[in-house]
């Protein structure tokens, strides 16, 4: 069997992994459920046949691509070593995905439990399932705890998936030669993740990832994929500011990607500058005025994002500090009585305190 018919096959298991992992498996069959079983039993065959030989290398490389081809958008990562544990991960994956109906789990049971390698596959997927729920559990024993547990259980998740995301974007990407492949599959990673809130909290968390002890190849690709995104967001953020799900994004997240990433914090800073030309004074009953955003932003939380930044700054770098505020006294000055004479002064009052 050629090479490229070997690669061909591996891809057609890669697809249905994929799709085991999104909702399109409420589709699957009993027939769809053997093919696929079917499936990772040959991709556990080749693994015997390119494991050791002095092409598995090349094998390793060209499987590390595949992620970039697959509809929908996936960051799977597959080597010669997962095709060894193919069924195992197959089952994983069906398993953990919520999507997957009751009445295809217990048929995908009772067709492990009828060979003792089934059985095996079956007791290491539950115990890799309990070890997980075991980390969600002591994670958020850990977050009622903390003083700021409302949001430290999410901060953690979306540090943690911004991390596997990344690892996995450069694994696929390393290799990837084709300028306009690679922009293609940021872009697609980039849509899919700028669709919700929770996908928000992992863009920002990508700026966060630390680059320390990569190899060269390997930082350079990263430094490219958050390049990429960071172009992305800048021109959705230009689009709609307001609207943005860029202010959704916990306040911790967003002063820590900008004290590590300079571009992060230039995109950001301009997108505060930009939330504080939208606002407007609003005048109450009783004759007073107060400021606010269309998306009902106020003054104060406008200040506080201004402060935590100045706070960050005296820490990473003094530029950044005369960048915030000669950005903010440029507006003051520019501008006739706005949003930004009171947030200027609001500012000057904490310096005196």
């Amino acid at each position: 069997m050629s090479a490229s018919i070997i690669l061909k096959n591996i891809f057609e298991f890669a697809k249905i992994l994929n799709r085991a992992s999104h909702q399109s498996v409420t589709h699957w069959d009993d027939q769809s459920l053997r093919n696929a079983l079917d499936w990772a039993d040959y991709c556990q065959e080749l693994f015997h046949q390119i494991k050791g030989q002095e092409y598995e290398e090349d094998v390793n490389s060209q499987l590390s691509q595949m992620a970039v081809f697959l509809n929908p958008v996936s960051c799977l990562r597959l080597s010669v070593d997962t095709l060894g544990c193919a069924r195992t991960q197959l089952v994983q994956t069906l398993m953990s995905n919520t999507k997957f109906p009751p009445l295809s789990q217990k048929k995908l049971i009772s067709i492990l439990q009828r060979s003792p390698d089934g059985v095996r596959v079956l007791e290491e997927v539950q115990k890799k399932c309990s070890d997980k729920c075991l980390q969600v559990c002591t994670d958020l024993l850990n977050s009622l705890t903390d003083r700021c547990h409302a949001s430290y259980l999410q901060n953690i998740r979306s540090d943690y998936q911004a991390q596997v995301l990344l690892h996995n974007l450069v694994a696929a990407l390393q290799n990837v030669q084709k300028v306009q492949r690679f922009e293609k599959y940021c872009c697609n990673v980039y849509n899919k993740l700028a669709e919700t809130q929770e996908g928000w909290n992992i863009l920002v968390c990508l700026f966060t990832v630390d680059v320390c002890g990569l190899p060269c190849s390997e930082a350079m690709v990263q430094e490219k994929v958050l390049k990429d995104f960071l172009s992305r967001m800048t021109q959705e953020i230009k689009q709609d500011v307001v609207a943005s799900y860029l202010w959704s994004v916990p306040i911790d997240v967003l002063i820590k990607a900008s004290s590590i990433s300079e571009q992060f914090f230039l995109t950001y800073l301009d997108a505060l500058v930009a939330l504080g030309d939208s606002f407007s004074p609003q005048i109450d009953c009783r004759g007073f005025i107060s400021w606010r955003s269309p998306s009902g932003h106020t003054l104060q939380e406008l200040c506080l994002r201004f402060q935590r930044e100045l706070e960050s700054s005296v820490s990473v770098c003094q530029d950044r500090k005369v960048k915030i505020l000669e950005t903010v006294t440029s507006h003051v000055e520019a501008t006739d009585y706005t949003v930004w004479k009171e947030l200027g002064r609001n500012l000057l009052q904490l310096f005196k305190r």
